[in-house]
């Protein structure tokens, strides 16, 4: 669709600005309106730093119309002085101190930028969004093609639309695209009608608009009757409520008309918002309750549940008349499988259409710039509990029927009870299926869900009855990374196995936090890094210390009593020599060491492994990529050169290659931008040069479709590959180096493939 809904702005910044002076007492209740064209911050301060004052900024906007036309303080000062706003030194000088409220500005600033005269309270003026325009136009064409095929029924047209669409603002539209005057916007949750007012009461399209509500008419010191008998009827106005507020329920558990007008007027249109809230469930009954606590007769809300087929109301059950219905919701997927809507009366806005329309979206402004990347995350439901719900004639799963009840209070049970709880345990990551092959996790047969194998404390306790661990991490920051891991699933674990792991960071100054770690029985887990522990002499930490607020004991001493087991978290890093002693101290009944990188000679009593290509095996990444490097010759006459890149731009081609240089402080590696010609003898140092050069190591081409470099000798070698003799901290700097360049490389490919699958 065509992206015309926003005008493209100029490079200069027209801006009007207002301020005021609150410690100038001659000029209280006065504030400055002027303009810039630049930045206002910086203007402001220019007129302030030789009066020795602090501006208080209030108020900057643009200057500038829809059409691209520009205005200045001129214009907003005349229509501030249309308005009988005094001026400061009103006829005596022409200055730009007016006695006025922002609010003030804001509605000049709006009538400038509109052409529309409101009141000092509506200053907002955005357009619709083009969802919230199609949204309107399909809704508009809907009506009237009802219209005409059953003119006897007033048409309904449902906004599936997330949160965040803007549904009360698009509804105000399409209330006055079509011209009615009398809407009525009934709601299961009355939270949201700050919002209802709020964007009627501010924006400069709904001028005259007026809106009614029993909270507004409570305020006013009357019912909503009255409020609503001395509204201007010539001016269109909305009435707002909650079904419990202005319905009620009789005591045959109908509906109960409690405001004589609600069912008297013939409405333009019914809006329903958070249709979804209102479907009949177990509660239903009481959010119908009397709010005058009337006596309220037992409503059957299995029954009302089967002949409305879950939804929240069928309209014709209500004691209103209208011309038009809206249902507003976000998810409203039982009036949708329902089949109350069909897909003509149905306006769908999604997570991932306003994704489509951010990547789609051509030109500047992009209103949808802010959004933040969404990732959708699924787990897939094994056959042994989905089948219970596999039912009509799509065979579809139903959450409805999967979820479904019966019975009353006590004796109200799930209908597939057993599946259900299956379910539980599976988001869980309890629940292992007999036969899950077609899932394709490896031969351990794996759950479809996360933490199936990283129950290691919980396991040991539940098995052995330990209860005390210490995790030893090197460093600080991995520190806090292990206990956000703690905190993030604690819920999880507690679950699965009816008890909560206490972890806390040790800390000295929070002895008392020791004393608990020893005497509680449940599963206590302390997070130390080694620095806490890993010091002696002057420097000696306070754990080894006899302190006066910890009853003259030692710290090291109270923990190593429990005899815990200990989980070092990259030894590589933590144990060393120094620190292998201080460790014995905690006298650990086990130590358990991960690390992706052990030392060769710290290997032993290994119980895991998981190497790369196991990993790749088990399914547990998709694809390994194994990076060579292609050593040619081996002598110190072969010459070393290593080819790192070819560099291709308009200009002719050329090569970054690395080579040996002999330099005042000896031999050392060199890397050179060359071209065709580009001798290496002649460039292998500053007084003397290195002979494994002098054989024709001239560069006769550079070739971009293979990546290589010939040689007039004959040698040809392609980027990432080296030729002569290489140490071995040479070919793995080179390795690392060539490994890293590629990952880069496979990031930017899948980068840009993602931006054309988007598009």
């Amino acid at each position: 669709m065509a992206m015309d809904f926003f005008v493209q702005r100029p490079a200069v910044t027209p801006t009007i600005y207002v301020y005021n002076l609150p410690q100038v007492t001659t000029h209280k209740g006065y504030v400055k309106v002027g303009y810039t064209d630049r930045d206002a911050v910086t203007r402001i301060n220019e007129q302030m730093h030789t009066s020795g004052l602090t501006a208080n900024i209030l108020y900057t906007e643009s200057a500038m119309c829809p059409d691209g036309s520009i205005f200045t303080d001129k214009d907003v000062h005349r229509i501030l002085r249309r308005k009988g706003f005094r001026q400061m030194n009103e006829g005596s000088d022409r200055n730009e101190w007016f006695n006025c409220s922002v609010s003030d500005v804001k509605a000049a600033i709006v009538e400038l930028k509109t052409g529309i005269v409101t009141d000092a309270s509506r200053t907002a003026t955005f357009k619709m969004r083009p969802e919230q325009y199609q949204a309107v136009k399909r809704t508009m064409e809907y009506y009237a093609y009802a219209a005409k095929e059953d003119p006897g029924r007033p048409p309904k047209f449902l906004w599936n639309a997330k949160m965040r669409f803007g549904k009360t603002f698009a509804s105000y539209q399409l209330a006055k695209k079509m011209g009615f005057k009398r809407i009525l916007v009934l709601t299961f949750r009355p939270a949201v009608e700050s919002a209802w007012r709020e964007d009627l009461m501010t924006h400069v399209d709904f001028d005259g608009w007026q809106f009614i509500s029993n909270k507004d008419a409570t305020g006013n010191h009357v019912n909503i009757d009255r409020e609503y008998a001395r509204a201007d009827k010539s001016k269109p106005i909305v009435v707002f409520g909650s079904f419990q507020d202005l319905l009620g329920t009789n005591e045959s558990g109908g509906i109960k008309a409690k405001n004589e007008f609600i069912h008297t007027d013939n409405w333009d249109l019914v809006i329903f918002d958070e249709y979804h809230f209102g479907a009949w469930r177990e509660n239903a009954k009481k959010l119908f309750e009397n709010p005058d606590d009337e006596e309220v007769a037992d409503f059957d809300a299995e029954k009302y549940q089967l002949e409305e087929a879950g939804n929240a109301y069928n309209e014709t059950f209500l004691p209103i008349t209208a011309s038009h219905y809206l249902f507003l919701s976000g998810t409203p997927f039982r009036a949708i499988n329902s089949g109350e809507f069909i897909e003509d009366q149905i306006y769908n806005w999604t997570y991932s259409d306003e994704q489509r329309a951010k990547e789609n979206w051509v030109g500047s402004n992009n209103p949808y710039a802010a959004l933040p990347r969404m990732v959708m995350l699924t787990y897939r439901i094994p056959d042994s509990i989905r089948q219970i719900a596999m039912q009509g004639e799509f065979n579809e799963f139903d959450l409805n029927v999967f979820f479904s009840a019966k019975g009353k209070g006590d004796e109200a049970k799930f209908v597939y009870e057993n599946e259900v709880q299956k379910w539980l345990d599976l988001i869980r990551g309890s629940y292992l299926p007999s036969n899950i092959d077609d899932m394709k996790l490896g031969q351990d047969k794996r759950p479809p869900m996360p933490y199936s194998d990283t129950r290691l404390l919980n396991e040991l306790n539940k098995h052995y009855g330990w209860s005390k661990f210490i995790v030893v991490v090197p460093s600080i920051a991995i520190r806090e990374g292990v206990y956000k891991s703690f905190q993030v699933t604690q819920d999880h674990f507690a679950e699965e196995y009816g008890k909560k792991i206490r972890f806390f960071i040790y800390n000295s100054a929070q002895l008392t936090e020791i004393d608990r770690f020893a005497s509680d029985s449940s599963i206590n887990v302390m997070i130390i890094n080694s620095q806490a522990f890993n010091a002696k002499g002057k420097d000696a930490r306070r754990i080894y210390m006899k302190l006066d607020e910890f009853r003259s004991r030692r710290p090291i001493d109270i923990i190593a009593k429990t005899n815990p087991i200990l989980i070092i978290d990259e030894p590589q890093s933590v144990e060393g020599k120094q620190t292998k002693e201080r460790l014995k101290e905690f006298c650990p009944l086990l130590t358990l060491r991960y690390s992706a990188t052990h030392k060769s000679d710290s290997i032993y009593n290994m119980v895991y492994r998981l190497d790369a290509m196991e990993a790749y095996n088990k399914r547990l990444v998709k694809k390994i990529a194994v990076k060579g490097i292609t050593e040619s010759g081996s002598t110190a006459t072969d010459g070393f050169v290593y080819l790192e890149s070819i560099n291709l731009s308009k200009a002719d081609p050329t090569a970054t290659i690395q080579f040996d240089y002999i330099g005042a402080k000896g031999l050392r590696k060199k890397t050179a931008t060359v071209g065709i010609g580009y001798n290496l003898y002649d460039n292998s140092g500053e007084s003397g040069k290195l002979d494994e050069y002098k054989e024709g190591f001239v560069v006769k081409s550079i070739d971009g479709r293979d990546n290589s470099v010939e040689f007039l000798n004959g040698i040809k070698i392609f980027a990432g590959d080296v030729i002569g003799k290489v140490s071995e901290d040479q070919l793995r700097r080179i390795q690392i180096r060539e490994t890293i360049l590629s990952h880069l490389e496979r990031e930017r490919q899948l980068f840009h493939g993602r931006q054309r699958a988007w598009k």
